[in-house]
């Protein structure tokens, strides 16, 4: 198996697979409710919106990518393929979680929430260390790969 960028595959992947379920979710009639009738929305509250976290999860992602590529190709530093697949992981379950508390969020913003039904704190409780998990790993295997891994010998195209 070639592992080669392997790392910068999976998060551009990832990023692609956000951007196409970003896309569904945006088509089902967001863009009518936000930009056209006389709601304020502050520019905070996109962030909260469920409908553009797959958005932001696929900006990330390829920001991830972007990093793992430009480490191996260009730095010659071979990843950790396990530290990726668990930065990976960790990322997908930061994402879903903090997605899915946006949308019991936004439930409570627009009123669908009732007041009777208490509010579910295991989103936040699952996203928060899953995301120091995330960052935690992916500067692991960023400095794995800097002071631990040989030198990549370059092919010849």
């Amino acid at each position: 198996m070639n592992s080669r960028y392997l790392a910068a595959k999976m998060f551009f992947a990832l990023a692609v697979v956000s951007a196409l379920v970003g896309a569904f979710l945006f088509r089902r009639g967001l863009l009518s409710f936000v930009l056209f009738d006389d709601h304020h929305v502050d520019l905070g509250s996109f962030m909260v919106i469920p409908r553009l976290i797959p958005f932001a999860a696929a900006a990330v992602s390829t920001g991830f990518g972007l990093v793992y590529f430009v480490l191996e190709k260009y730095f010659k530093r071979r990843l950790d393929t396990s530290l990726a697949l668990v930065h990976l992981g960790t990322f997908v379950i930061a994402t879903m979680a903090y997605a899915t508390f946006g949308y019991f969020m936004w439930r409570a913003l627009v009123g669908e929430h009732p007041t009777y039904t208490s509010f579910p704190l295991w989103p936040m409780q699952l996203a928060v260390p899953a995301g120091v998990l995330c960052c935690l790993t992916f500067v692991a295997n960023i400095s794995w790969s800097v002071f631990r891994s040989p030198l990549v010998a370059s092919n010849p195209r």
